[in-house]
């Protein structure tokens, strides 16, 4: 008989408030630290062991019919309750969102086919439907290769799987997804969270597209700029207060290249405290030859020699951002076929707004307090028009621009 991994056979008994199984596999562990064992299936029943983080348990055949909501690690997870056994021989109840399986995978892309060997031209085993439960045997190649994934071309390794049926083989990483017992009610990506400045850095350079990173609230003191480069579809996302401060009055803090929708959430960006007599130099935020960025519910502050200057982009979305406390202008912006600007705060800038070569600009509902000047395409706007509203889609005039607002 083939030796089955992963796979489930369930009996269904009725009981009172729970069901019983019987599973092949009954090997997990706790993912999170002092996990609580309780002698009944509540929140407010005795504790009878402490799980460790990482510690093995067994399932021991009975999970509970209801389910709820716990929030772990920023994450809230929606399971029931399971009966497992400790290291320690004692026996209790937890909370399944808190377990993960030991190995266990599930595949993520219909029809991903299982290959003898890691690579695309070796002999195909079997086909595993999307969905499918297979377990990593701990192989997976060192040279990362391009993979398609929903049209999309993502980085990853080969790793080694067996499925239900006991077929050994080679899948790409990127068409699998680690097994939780428990539901997120929020997206998978924010388990990528961030707290030093040695994650955020290592984080950027490893994303893959599609990522979120979140970074923790508290502030965070970089050593050089931050680079951002040859990403796409990656997004930065502040929890709570998230500053991020470069001491070098010289260096950008962020420096944005050749990326492909970028996007910065609820971040605070500035240099940090320079003294009063020196003039700071280095812009806020740099970038060139991007297809796609977003900034929302940022501030750009100061005193950066230029807020925000970006040449050839495609499109800009800057949403309820505030620019703050610039040397030189606030925006700098050239080359850019869409820009809206949208609900976001002009204040104590020693100039004001330069965009030349923009295609299509939406400005609207935005305050503007400096008292610097206003050109866009090599027109002149006053704080009036700039308050009120502008609007243009044109590529080589501005026959068809129009102010708009109350």
């Amino acid at each position: 008989m083939k030796k089955l991994m992963g796979a489930v056979l369930l009996v269904l008994i009725s009981g009172a408030g729970y069901s019983k199984e019987v599973l092949m596999d009954k090997s997990y562990y706790a993912w999170v630290d002092k996990l609580n064992l309780r002698d009944k299936p509540s929140l407010t029943s005795k504790v009878v062991h402490q799980l460790a983080e990482g510690e093995d348990v067994v399932f021991l055949g009975k999970k509970t019919k209801d389910e709820i909501t716990i929030e772990l690690r920023g994450v809230k997870y929606t399971a029931p309750w399971v009966l497992v056994q400790a290291e320690n021989g004692k026996q209790g109840w937890v909370f399944a969102g808190a377990l993960k399986k030991k190995n266990a995978m599930e595949v993520t892309v219909d029809k991903t086919s299982l290959f003898a060997d890691p690579h695309s031209g070796a002999l195909v085993l079997t086909a595993c439907k999307k969905g499918e439960i297979v377990s990593y045997k701990q192989y997976q190649t060192d040279q990362k290769e391009m993979f398609k994934v929903s049209g999309k071309s993502v980085q990853g390794v080969w790793v080694m799987v067996e499925t239900s049926k006991g077929y050994k083989g080679w899948i790409p990483a990127p068409y699998l997804k680690n097994v939780l017992d428990g539901k997120p009610d929020e997206p998978e990506a924010v388990k990528n969270k961030i707290s030093t400045v040695e994650d955020l850095v290592n984080a950027i350079y490893g994303a893959e597209s599609g990522e979120v990173i979140t970074i923790a609230k508290g502030t965070y003191y970089l050593k050089s700029t931050l680079s951002i480069e040859n990403k796409g579809n990656l997004t930065l996302a502040g929890e709570g207060e998230v500053n991020i401060y470069i001491k070098d009055e010289n260096a950008n803090v962020v420096d944005i290249y050749e990326c492909k929708n970028i996007v910065l959430k609820n971040l605070h960006f500035k240099h940090y405290n320079p003294p009063k007599e020196l003039i700071c130099s280095g812009n806020v935020i740099y970038g060139y030859d991007n297809e796609s960025l977003t900034l929302e519910d940022c501030t750009i502050d100061g005193s950066g020699y230029w807020g925000l200057w970006l040449s050839t982009l495609k499109s800009i979305t800057i949403k309820n951002t505030k620019f703050l406390n610039h040397v030189d202008s606030s925006l700098e912006i050239y080359g850019v076929q869409n820009l809206e600007i949208l609900g976001c705060e002009f204040k104590n800038n020693g100039g004001g707004i330069n965009i030349g070569d923009c295609v299509r600009l939406v400005v609207d509902k935005c305050k503007f307090y400096d008292k610097a000047g206003i050109t866009i395409n090599e027109k002149v706007y006053s704080k009036k028009d700039f308050e009120k509203g502008i609007l243009f889609d044109q590529a080589e005039s501005f026959d068809g621009e129009e102010n708009y607002g109350d």
